[in-house]
């Protein structure tokens, strides 16, 4: 099956969720599988998640950047990360597919290409024990749903699913270091307890991988994964100048607080305009 492949450097958070949304709201006539980074580093909250109070200076001081997600889940610290993003259109076979079953076959695809750089991981196939909704603000890596990587019993992949009529995106992030601990100084919270729980539920990539692991190696054995899994060939064109167009709208959407340190800054990629 042909698919679309973007391969983006380190963009800033608001565009990072803004071109995601557009994707799936806008989705081209093949599945789109793109690959990002972030700078400077961001936290983003689900797209149903209550906003959580939070000091601004702190996000200033340690010059981060607070978005919304367009899917579910829980708060992530996204810095040294691979984020990936599946877009599927409707015309497309895998549109009929199940949420879950469609967050298998992603997961199946993604855990071949991390065995095959020599990362032992497995699916979660238990259904998980949902909490409370006071447990909404919660960071996403903290819990591991039905389907999610994992490794040695923890969450290794944190990914999320959103389902529009013309189009689904997922989306998630492989950890190259785990510093997920970071949100209970963020945000405040009624309790702790379940903050305090997250060393044994989550996992530092960079134990099992190694700091030789650049993220360029990490994604080419993804790409190998999804062209193993579910017979993806790569098409790496893509006519962006629509989003573009509206790039700023998009943005609003999806930024909640930007640090000032860079606020008034223009982060993009060079060559990709």
């Amino acid at each position: 099956m042909k698919w679309i492949l973007i391969r983006h450097g380190a963009q800033d958070g608001s565009y990072n969720m803004a071109l995601d949304a557009y994707l799936v709201e806008n989705p081209p006539d093949m599945p789109v599988l793109r690959f990002y980074s972030w700078s400077p580093p961001a936290v983003s909250l689900g797209y149903n998640q209550k906003v959580p109070d939070f000091n601004p200076e702190v996000f200033d001081r340690l010059d981060i950047d607070l978005v919304l997600r367009p899917t579910g889940g829980r708060a992530v610290y996204h810095c040294h990360e691979v984020t990936y993003a599946v877009i599927i259109p409707k015309n497309c076979s895998l549109f009929a597919l199940s949420i879950h079953r469609l967050y298998f076959n992603i997961s199946r695809a993604i855990s071949a290409g991390l065995r095959k750089i020599g990362i032992p991981v497995e699916i979660e196939r238990n259904k998980p024990n949902h909490k409370k909704k006071s447990d909404i603000h919660y960071d996403c890596f903290e819990s591991t749903a039905r389907f999610e990587i994992k490794n040695s019993g923890r969450k290794m992949v944190g990914s999320a699913q959103r389902r529009l009529a013309n189009g689904i995106l997922q989306h998630g992030s492989i950890l190259l270091t785990d510093r997920q601990k970071i949100l209970k100084n963020l945000f405040t919270y009624g309790d702790n307890v379940i903050q305090s729980s997250m060393d044994n539920l989550t996992v530092a990539d960079n134990e099992i991988i190694g700091n030789n692991m650049g993220q360029d190696k990490i994604i080419e054995a993804l790409l190998w994964g999804f062209e193993s899994e579910l017979d993806c060939r790569w098409k790496k064109e893509i006519d962006l100048s629509h989003f573009f167009t509206h790039e700023a709208q998009f943005k609003k959407r999806y930024s909640l607080y930007r640090a000032q340190s860079h606020a008034h800054m223009l982060m993009q990629e060079p060559g990709i305009r």
